[in-house]
């Protein structure tokens, strides 16, 4: 690596001056440790990035008023500028194969945990990368904050493939982190979440032993932290051959992090997650506070020969807090070539003596009281630079506005007024100062609010009116349901259930499942008058018959409601019939007698479906008449087939158990909403209608409806076709957040 400012020769060489702690005191400063220098293509200026540990292992506050920087033996104070955290960065590399454990035992989840475990130990406003490894080549995310870097965590998903480019992506973040470009950030640490298994990095190209060459010959220190999901239970259940195997790779990570002075963690996970709390505590240990410097180098030029090589210069830092005081001593190789020349000080020639000229007299001075200090306050006066003009004197009031006409008119300031400005400011020739005219207020321009609006939030005279625009948005675009009563400019329930179907029919995210985020709000009232609207929901039998009965009926000049006929009528009716049974036609009914008959009574008995023969089962008769045999409509039935099955439905540890027949057609519907089978409400990520189950010749299959959410059989992806995928006796269905066993 080519040199060009300076890099780093040599680390810590010696610890001075630790300042004894009385008794009851605070800890003292363990040390101060460089964890790099780089340099910069415009000067001599260093980085340099420290870290500050406190006696008892923990991070100590600090400044840039706690360190100063010496060079060439403490003679020469180094300019030292503080490097904002924005500028600070970080690189995540995940591993996304799991082919080690498979994603039966290790869940995109359990990497979420790993990855949020970390990055809340980052100082909110430090950037973040992200390097990807899978199958292919490394995948490199852009530069963002530790906030964006969360959402981006929870939205990694383990892949399909059985091997992984790991080493790879590890080489391609050291090697970013060693040589970052003109607009990177200084990178401090980087953090791998890997899977041990070595035969699934067959493919890589590189190894872990040429990370650690990159590591030492980039010149800047960073840390490095290695953190593997590890389950005890699988490894007693695998086989002898396998468990050594994984072992090695245990080893093998382990071994790469102690090269490099960097921390390896093997993080317990179970069927219920993962156990980050020593994730947590090692994190700790190690990310002190960092504090990074643009260090100018350039007064070291008048105290090393310029003579155009490289030479090693000492550089002290010294480092205070609470009294306690720590010096650090760093080696580093400086290239005079690009040091300015030293100043050099001139011998002093003397100066001829020459008779000074009388200085001129000026016309007005301060403290002058005389007619012509009047004049010059008038005439100030009256081109506004005084707001008075009752003055006694040219006082120092005077002598200001004397100084803001100069400025205004383009004429050097002196300590009194001369013949040339005096006369000029009595000749009503110069430029007067302008009345300022006080700027109307702006009335700032109405935002949504940042969380976006939650249920019964509602638009205020000031506030833009955004709920009232979105909700006709969604109206045009049909999304209500149909004759729904909304509260035009309030967050009611019908307009939370229509940005639902906004987002599910318009494949948007929906993270407020009671409102609307700030960015679904502003999509809708920006695009949403471009998309095509939705086929309007038909009413229902129910909404029908509330309509037909809510219309007007004019009779003449009478207007009633439908309703009150339509009830008229049933009274009438229903007296009718009383009056009919109360005096119909009894008078000629004879007395029912109890004489035998010749025909036989027969018991109303089942029908078999497949003999065509009715059994009496009171008498042990059968009949073979016509009226008893099956119809030629029920002989030519098509074979029915139904399945009586076992829903097992699991929810962040809740779950409950629904027994249902299946049928071909309809088939049983999975969702959030209007579907046989709901799921919990909370779920806000799954889809209104996201699978149905149905049978087929005999056969149960599951199909993927939703157009957003992905519906997943054994963790592969359902497929959304004309029949589905088949579902085996014991096989569980993942519905967004939802685990569904499904058994019969």
């Amino acid at each position: 690596m080519k040199t060009k400012v300076c890099r780093v020769i040599a680390m810590v060489m010696c610890l001075m001056c630790l300042c004894a702690a009385t008794a009851g005191a605070q800890q003292q400063v363990a040390g101060i440790n460089v964890t790099g220098i780089r340099s910069a293509p415009e000067g001599p200026v260093m980085y340099f990035s420290i870290k500050t540990m406190g006696g008892n292992g923990m991070p100590v506050a600090a400044d840039s008023d706690n360190v100063t920087f010496f060079g060439a033996d403490e003679k020469v104070p180094l300019s030292i500028k503080r490097i904002k955290a924005a500028q600070l960065g970080h690189i995540i590399v995940v591993d996304t194969s799991m082919y080690y454990y498979g994603t039966d035992y290790v869940t995109a989840e359990n990497l979420h945990d790993i990855v949020l475990t970390y990055l809340a130990t980052i100082p909110k406003d430090e950037m973040v990368m992200f390097v990807l490894a899978g199958e292919n080549d490394p995948v490199l995310s852009n530069y963002m904050t530790v906030e964006e870097a969360q959402d981006y965590a929870r939205s990694i998903e383990i892949g399909d493939g059985s091997s992984s480019s790991i080493y790879n992506a590890i080489c391609t973040g050291f090697e970013i982190a060693g040589n970052p470009g003109e607009n990177m950030p200084l990178f401090n640490s980087v953090f791998i979440v890997a899977d041990p298994d070595q035969d699934s990095n067959a493919k890589d190209s590189h190894s872990l032993g040429e990370a650690v060459m990159l590591r030492t010959h980039s010149g800047i220190d960073f840390d490095v932290v290695v953190a593997v999901p590890y389950r005890e239970k699988f490894m007693q259940g695998t086989n002898a051959k396998r468990r050594q195997a994984l072992e090695a790779s245990f080893g093998a990570f382990a071994n790469f992090c102690q090269q490099m002075g960097g921390a390896f963690v093997k993080v317990p996970q179970s069927a219920d997650g993962v156990d980050t709390i020593q994730l947590n505590s090692t994190l700790l240990g190690i990310t002190g506070t960092s504090l990074s410097f643009m260090v100018d180098c350039s007064p070291l030029s008048n105290y090393i020969p310029v003579n155009g090589k490289v030479q090693s210069v000492p550089l002290h830092i010294v480092y205070t807090a609470d009294g306690d005081q720590v010096v650090r001593t760093v080696d580093v190789d400086v290239d005079t070539s690009r040091l300015p020349a030293p100043k050099l000080t001139p011998t002093p020639t003397p100066e001829p003596t020459l008779t000074p000229e009388p200085a001129p007299t000026p016309v007005v001075a301060v403290g002058q009281k005389d007619s012509q200090a009047m004049q010059v306050i008038n005439a100030l006066y009256e081109m506004h630079y005084l707001d008075k003009r009752d003055f006694t004197e040219f006082n120092s009031t005077c002598y200001m506005a004397y100084l803001d006409f100069c400025s205004r008119n383009g004429i050097t300031a002196t300590d009194g007024i001369y013949e040339s400005t005096y006369q000029l400011i009595l000749s009503g020739e110069a430029v007067a100062k302008e009345l300022a005219t006080p700027e109307p207020t702006a009335t700032p321009e109405p935002t949504i609010p940042p969380d976006g609006y939650s249920i019964n939030d509602y638009d205020t005279e000031d506030s833009g009116g955004f709920i009232a625009q979105m909700q006709t948005v969604l109206k045009t675009l049909n999304c209500y349901d149909a004759d729904v009563a909304t509260n035009v400019g309030r967050m009611d329930q019908p307009t939370v259930d229509a940005v639902a179907r906004y987002c599910e029919q318009y494949n948007w995210r929906n993270d407020h499942p009671n409102g609307v985020t700030k960015l679904v709000c502003m999509e809708i009232i920006t695009n949403g008058p471009k998309m095509t609207p939705l086929e309007p929901k038909k009413p229902g039998m129910r909404e029908q018959i509330l309509g037909f009965l809510g219309r007007d009926l004019k009779i003449g000049a009478l207007s009633l409601k439908m309703w009150i006929p339509v009830v008229v009528c049933i009274v009438l009716l229903f007296a009718i019939i009383v009056l009919l049974v109360l005096f119909g036609g009894h008078k000629d009914k004879k007395p029912a007698t109890h004489e035998p008959s010749d025909t036989p009574s027969f018991q109303s008995v089942p029908m078999s479906s497949s003999s065509g023969v009715v059994t009496s089962g009171g008498l042990g008769m059968s009949s073979a008449s016509p009226m008893m045999s099956m119809s030629a409509e029920e002989e030519t039935m098509q074979p029915y087939f139904a399945r009586m099955i076992t829903l097992t439905v699991e929810y962040h540890g809740r779950s409950h158990t629904v027994e249902t027949e299946l049928k071909e057609d309809p088939p049983y519907t999975i969702g959030r909403k209007e579907c046989m089978l709901l799921l919990d409400g909370s779920d806000s990520s799954a889809s209104r209608k996201q699978a149905e189950l149905y049978v087929k010749d005999n056969q149960i299959y599951v199909r993927d409806k939703s157009t957003y959410q992905n519906t997943y059989l054994n963790g592969r992806k359902v497929r959304g076709g004309m029949d589905g995928t088949v579902v085996n006796n014991g096989d569980r269905l993942q519905l967004s957040e939802h685990t569904i066993t499904v058994r019969w």
